[in-house]
């Protein structure tokens, strides 16, 4: 008896035409899934953040601290989108200091990275006019300005820069002005997103080990980023821990102290000035991770080659009234 499939070729053709229409329409919809599923796990951007790595003269434990940080930091991330160092790059400002700074860094610096570096009070201590001393450090980092406004893979980078050497920072009305101007911009290019702020001394009363940092127009810079909830501002220059849970401060915006590449000072259990045991060999950096719907801050510790604590999570948007 012969079979029915054998009598209707026609039909067996369209019929397997379709199954394979089919299959294919399966597989397709499985591997955009697949993909879709892992863009969700991947961030939109990766950069990390380290700041007082106080290169000397001379010596060894400054440049192998630093090539360690340099070293972890491209092993935990290594698509870097950008690179920031807020401050004290050097520790006197010295022509032998940033080259002996950048002996390492162009070297472990991954090259599509967009290097951003603000200017500490430490790159005025060297002698010069505190015009040459701006000039010296824009010279050596290629910076446009001590403070400057980039935007990356559509998010904004603003970069503020102490306008001398003291050791509590000074900013003046023209570049909190220009701040403003900048925050308003970014907003305007879209709201939802976060908008990153990188400042050698931390505003006072905000960050642990803030103080007395940061006082002269103080309100007036405090009160143009509250504008902006929105806003992560990063800064350095206290050398406070990063497992100390003050490090992070979240009110009208979000602030967080980076620690050091360098050295700790005062840590939980100590009072103002003294220094834990062991504190010269501690060193430590954060690793920020943007996703459409949060920004992941992982915390580091060079010298464990391990982290500390769980990330940082903010949530995205962020609206005024979730930080309070």
């Amino acid at each position: 008896m012969e079979s029915k499939f054998f009598k209707k070729p026609k039909q067996l053709w369209v019929a397997l035409i379709v199954i394979s229409i089919v299959l294919c329409m399966f597989s397709w919809n499985v591997q955009s899934e697949e993909k879709l599923s892992k863009s969700r796990k991947e961030p939109i951007l990766v950069f990390p953040v380290i700041s007082d790595i106080h290169i000397k003269q001379s010596g060894t434990m400054d440049m192998q601290k630093f090539q360690e940080a340099l070293e972890q930091l491209n092993e935990q991330a290594p698509k870097q989108d950008a690179f920031v160092v807020v401050g004290d790059l050097t520790d006197k400002g010295l022509k032998e200091e940033y080259d002996r700074f950048f002996s390492i860094y162009d070297v472990k610096k991954q090259p599509q990275a967009i290097s951003l570096f603000t200017i500490g009070n430490h790159e005025y201590w060297n002698g010069l006019s505190e015009a040459d001393a701006q000039k010296r450090f824009l010279a050596e980092t290629g910076m446009d300005s001590i403070y400057d406004h980039k935007v990356i893979k559509g998010y904004h980078f603003i970069i503020l820069g102490p306008e001398n050497g003291l050791t509590k920072g000074y900013y003046s009305t023209k570049q909190i002005n220009w701040l403003g101007e900048q925050l308003e911009q970014a907003a305007k290019d879209d709201p939802k997103k976060p908008i990153f702020v990188f400042q050698h001394q931390p505003i006072k009363n905000t960050v642990i080990g803030s103080k007395s940092t940061t006082e002269l127009n103080r309100d007036f810079l405090y009160n143009t980023l509250k504008e902006y909830p929105q806003v992560i501002h990063f800064s350095g220059h206290s050398h406070y821990p990063l497992y100390d849970p003050r490090t992070l401060y979240q009110k009208d915006f979000t602030s967080v102290g980076t620690s050091s590449v360098s050295y700790i000072t005062t840590g939980i259990g100590f009072l103002l000035g003294e220094l834990p045991p062991g504190y010269q060999y501690i060193s430590q950096g954060l690793i920020v991770e943007v996703y459409k719907n949060k920004v992941v801050i992982k915390r580091r510790d060079f010298h464990k080659n391990d982290w500390t604590g769980e990330p940082w999570v903010i949530q995205l948007p962020v609206k005024a009234n979730t930080l309070n």
